[in-house]
């Protein structure tokens, strides 16, 4: 999905799935969303499974057509969208649920949701009117930007489930990029309900980590709330721990590189940025921001330095 601007000319992003995917510069605009995933089941010889396989381990629908027009011999223009939904659905009917519905994470999700409906893909996954068969249908109404379906999904599971935490960073993240897409429309009406979609994001948020405060999604999407709302130091903190937590992700730190900034730490930020780029992360819209608000401290020309080389 395109990114979303956010207030202060930034861009935000990541996904509990994808768990999802912009950034303030460094903090990504899709949030963290989160789903259950396992592994895929060993193939059987059916040609049905065979062909869930092929189109299964695309990454993305061109990735699909391409290896469907492989194993035919077809030119990659002949084997169209429609294609692929009908062969997907003619496959499916003929496997078990136990044989695929589970091993769907969410980049081979990426492809499914787009050949089958919300409601089918869902069903699919989890038995229908569960609380995880909402947090599913949530996901994939999100995955088509039909938001307000997204939302109402994920209420429903909380409905059936309030202990579910994984439905509430939905929820929480789900609210935020409404939050983000009002204040793009820079009306007074606007601004108030961002301001309200934004509380009650963050209150989510809190409310996952109440029920699991292991969850590094939580406090990384909590903290691109707290940045929408000018509260970088409260970014900060929940940035701190989701690095704790995963400290190998590397979004986590060039989020804490732009909070630091943000916040006025420039030379705790100069350090982040310092390791970050260690890891052969590219950095350079957390150097522009760095320049912009630090462009005085001395520690710039040493973060600065080999700048066109990031990877």
């Amino acid at each position: 999905m395109p990114p979303l601007p956010v207030k202060g000319g930034f861009e935000v992003g990541l996904g509990t799935k994808r768990v999802v995917i912009w950034m303030i510069l460094s903090l990504a605009v899709w949030g963290v969303g989160l789903r259950k995933e396992s592994t895929p089941a060993a193939p059987s010889e059916g040609s049905s499974r065979v062909l869930f396989l092929e189109i299964f381990q695309a990454a993305t629908l061109e990735e699909a057509r391409a290896l469907r027009a492989g194993s035919h011999g077809r030119y990659l223009g002949a084997v169209q969208e429609e294609d692929l939904r009908r062969e997907f659905r003619e496959a499916i009917r003929d496997l078990s649920d136990g044989q695929w519905s589970e091993p769907i994470s969410w980049e081979r999700g990426y492809v499914v949701i787009r050949l089958l409906t919300p409601q089918e893909a869902a069903a699919r996954r989890f038995p229908k009117g569960t609380p995880r068969y909402y947090v599913e249908l949530g996901w994939a109404y999100g995955e088509r930007a039909q938001y307000e379906k997204e939302i109402e999904a994920y209420r429903k599971a909380l409905d059936l489930d309030p202990n579910l935490a994984e439905a509430y960073v939905n929820l929480g993240e789900a609210l935020r990029r409404k939050a983000l897409a009002r204040q793009k429309e820079e009306r007074e009406e606007a601004a108030r309900e961002a301001e309200e979609l934004l509380d009650e994001a963050i209150e989510a948020f809190k409310v996952a980590l109440r029920l699991n405060p292991r969850l590094p999604e939580a406090h990384y999407n909590l903290a691109l709330a707290y940045v929408a709302q000018d509260l970088p130091g409260l970014a900060v903190i929940e940035l701190e721990e989701a690095i704790r937590l995963r400290p190998q992700e590397t979004a986590f730190h060039k989020g804490l590189a732009s909070a630091l900034i943000l916040d006025g730490q420039c030379n705790r930020a100069a350090e982040e940025i310092k390791k970050v780029r260690k890891m052969g992360v590219r950095m350079e819209a957390v150097l522009h921001l760095w320049e912009k608000q630090c462009l005085s401290l001395k520690p710039k020309e040493s973060v600065l330095q080999g700048r066109d080389g990031d990877k």
